[in-house]
């Protein structure tokens, strides 16, 4: 399957590359060839969950949130070029060590690959905040991404539980890379939650991560 993407991959490329090619034939092909690069780290969340059932999972140790986080969000721009993402992040703290570092980039990759996926808008504006606090007495990095656009999901903010997942069939693969991303953070002692803007108004998808050390 993957070298199959990958020949249709390159054969998008070469469409949206073509200097001959008419506007609407590319926007088609980057729009193709975004649901193929998000469907290569689908397959590779399936991978990590496997290692994760079988306790093979390494999850590292500390890694910079506030790093990790712009690293992600210069790839997701990689892996969905037909969207326009502006992230409005303007962190405060020189160092957010927390645990994890093996798999905290995955995390925040899928959610971000998720929430843009989820705004049906070409234009995305993403709001990042990260706030150190404490959680049942231990140290924690609170990462939230806001979207004022994205209507809350109440399926996601119920912990994926509620009438909507089942039934809304159209959202499902969407919304797997949310699954992945509340259980890996799990698996290392944290939490993914969803609950609206400060505003009221669109939705905010908490990351809760332990506190550790550089190395």
């Amino acid at each position: 399957m993957l070298n199959s993407n990958q020949a249709v991959l390159s054969y998008l490329e070469l469409i949206i590359s073509s200097p001959g090619m008419d506007p609407r034939t590319k926007k088609y092909a980057q729009k193709a060839a975004s649901h193929i690069r998000a469907c290569a780290v689908l397959i590779d969340n399936v991978k990590r969950m496997t290692a994760a059932r079988r306790g093979d999972l390494v999850t590292g140790g500390g890694l910079d949130l506030t790093k990790a986080m712009r690293v992600a969000a210069d790839k997701v721009t990689q892996i969905l070029p037909d969207r326009r993402v502006e992230f409005r992040f303007h962190p405060s703290h020189d160092e957010t060590i927390v645990l994890g570092g093996g798999i905290v980039p995955d995390v925040l990759l899928n959610l971000l690959i998720n929430i843009i996926q989820l705004d049906q808008g070409d234009d995305v504006i993403l709001k990042v905040e990260v706030t150190p606090v404490r959680e049942h007495g231990v140290a924690c990095w609170r990462l939230a991404i806001s979207d004022e656009r994205l209507p809350l999901n109440q399926a996601l903010a119920e912990g994926i539980s509620g009438e909507g997942w089942t039934q809304d069939r159209s959202r499902i693969v969407k919304m797997t890379g949310l699954v992945f991303a509340k259980l890996m953070a799990e698996n290392i002692g944290g939490s993914l939650t969803l609950g609206q803007c400060s505003g009221g108004k669109g939705s905010t998808y908490v990351l809760m991560l332990k506190g550790g050390e550089s190395e």
